[in-house]
């Protein structure tokens, strides 16, 4: 009996995000002005792995924000940076505002691909691209495609 009641208790704790980075997520959350109906399932009871656009690796760690064509408006929190296991962001198609965080996105070696196309950022944009030629950053972020506030 108290074996198995072990296992079980191992097993739904490991079944769940890491509280770290639901914080995180939450902070994005609560830095938007406009979160397009994501607070819906964003809750902090719930487990962030099964919120819309979260895509979690087998580590439980979060691999993928894809929160395209959403509807969100306000400012990306430089903690999304913190996320070790990110490998993709896609915020693209939204409204979106203020500086890119680059600091902490920028400097993130895990992402891979980083779309935040088609906002309202304003600030320099080349320090991105003269960064991103040491680590392996798909540009799918255009100077062309984004929207100068």
């Amino acid at each position: 009996g108290f074996a198995l009641l072990t296992v079980l208790c191992l097993a739904s704790s490991t079944d769940s995000c890491i509280d770290q980075e639901k914080s995180v997520l939450l902070q994005f959350l609560a830095g938007l002005s406009g979160d397009g109906g994501l607070s819906a399932s964003w809750r902090n009871g719930t487990n962030c792995c099964t919120w819309e656009g979260i895509t979690c690796n087998a580590d439980m760690r979060i691999a993928d924000i894809l929160l395209a064509s959403k509807a969100l408006e306000g400012q990306i929190s430089p903690s999304l940076g913190s996320l070790t296991g990110l490998l993709q962001l896609n915020l693209s198609h939204n409204s979106l505002s203020g500086e890119l965080p680059l600091e902490g996105l920028v400097s993130s070696s895990s992402i891979v691909v980083l779309d935040v196309s088609f906002n309202h950022f304003s600030g320099a944009l080349q320090e991105l691209f003269i960064q991103s030629t040491i680590w392996p950053l798909q540009h799918t972020l255009r100077h062309r495609q984004l929207l100068h506030a």
